[in-house]
């Protein structure tokens, strides 16, 4: 009516394998336990990239246009150093003599397993003169793409952020102190110093991650990337509430 296309989606999905085929038919005659929703398409542009979430509430949907984006203000989300050799350039910490971290091996984030709010960094990378080691290797090997291939995010390195493994069953960033680099691998989002702690807070929550795979399109084990991190809709809290998540996250 008045020129709106309405789709059926049928839900099928937590079904085990043997029975979709008898779910999907008996919610297609009107039985079953299948859940069946009704919607125009055109909503699914309202949140970014436009997935195919048709399980998600108008409400939810919503919120990706009255909130503002993540990247906004003094909010900012980068990939990071991608060595293409990590066993000529990436140490644990106890393959260096004590000085190693004061003589060009920084810490290194490079993604691991789900780990909420925090997580041990217990690699290190050569970064001495600045990178030039890798800086020259990938040169060498992609002499088309120059040194970006290896040095991403370079102004943001050795800031405190957060930091997660690209690719998990959640979205759990945990905190990634000073004087780290941060990997391609492992993303990492900044923010001011006082925003860090309720910012980690939010973004460990259910409704963030349910946020964060809603704008992916998939619930299973997706990639948290950053270009839909960037877009995801951001909440500013009161002082009061933003001094209890902080203290949330501290705890």
């Amino acid at each position: 009516p008045g020129g709106v296309q309405v789709t059926l989606f049928i839900r099928v999905l937590e079904a085990s394998a043997e029975d979709k085929a008898v779910e999907l038919r008996e919610a297609i005659r009107g039985l079953g336990s299948a859940s069946v929703v009704e919607m125009d398409p055109t909503e699914f542009s309202s949140v970014p990239g436009t997935p195919f979430a048709y399980w998600v509430s108008l409400r939810v949907r919503g919120l990706f246009s009255a909130l503002p984006a993540f990247e906004s203000e003094d909010r900012f989300v980068l990939g990071g150093l991608k060595t293409q050799y990590d066993e000529r350039f990436v140490r644990a910490w106890w393959e260096l003599k004590a000085s190693g971290r004061s003589a060009g091996w920084p810490s290194f984030a490079k993604g691991g397993t789900v780990s909420p709010f925090y997580s041990d960094v217990p690699l290190c990378v050569n970064w001495k003169s600045e990178g030039d080691e890798i800086s020259d290797y990938a040169y060498q090997r992609r002499p088309r793409e120059g040194y970006g291939a290896a040095n991403r995010g370079l102004h943001a390195y050795f800031r405190p952020g957060l930091t997660w493994p690209l690719r998990a069953t959640r979205f759990a960033p945990q905190a990634l102190p000073a004087d780290c680099i941060f990997s391609n691998r492992s993303y990492c989002a900044f923010a001011s110093a006082d925003a860090l702690a309720p910012t980690l807070a939010v973004f460990n929550c259910a409704v963030f991650d349910y946020l964060f795979k809603t704008a992916l399109g998939r619930f299973g084990y997706p990639e948290f990337i950053v270009g839909i991190l960037q877009r995801l809709p951001w909440a500013r809290p009161t002082n009061d509430l933003r001094d209890h998540m902080a203290s949330l996250a501290h705890r």
